[in-house]
């Protein structure tokens, strides 16, 4: 190999270090390329040395181990079941307000009447039982 070498002003061999800088390279691009080469025969082994029969099988596999789940197939999402809408009667209107007025709490009025408590206190609020603010 050959350095730039300066000499009293005068740079000596110039063109043979670009032609060196040039070599190298093209050195690494051929050094890259046989890496690549290598990585790809590696991968394409992975299933074997692990002992999956088919690539899809030890695609799966490595998907589980990177996610970090246990193994298996995904459990399908459960629908929730949405709780119906209470039908507000006038019964259940005069057993809130007789609740009310015998002191007991929102919350003991709505779970004897299966309501929301909201309800009770648009109940409530629709009697003229709640104080203004």
């Amino acid at each position: 190999m050959h350095f730039l070498i300066v000499h009293k002003n005068k740079h000596l061999m110039v063109t043979n270090v670009i032609q060196d800088i040039q070599a190298l390279r093209n050195q690494i691009a051929s050094l890259e390329a046989e890496i690549a080469m290598e990585r790809t025969r590696g991968l394409a082994s992975l299933q074997k040395q692990f002992g999956y029969g088919s690539a899809a099988e030890f695609i799966e596999a490595f998907t589980i181990a990177v996610s970090g789940r246990k193994g298996g197939r995904r459990k399908a999402k459960v629908a929730r079941h949405r709780r119906r809408r209470a039908i507000i009667t006038p019964e259940i209107k005069a057993r809130v307000i007789a609740g009310v007025k015998a002191g007991r709490t929102g919350a003991a009025i709505a779970k004897q009447c299966k309501i929301s408590l909201p309800s009770v206190h648009n109940i409530k609020k629709a009697a003229g039982l709640v104080r203004s603010r």
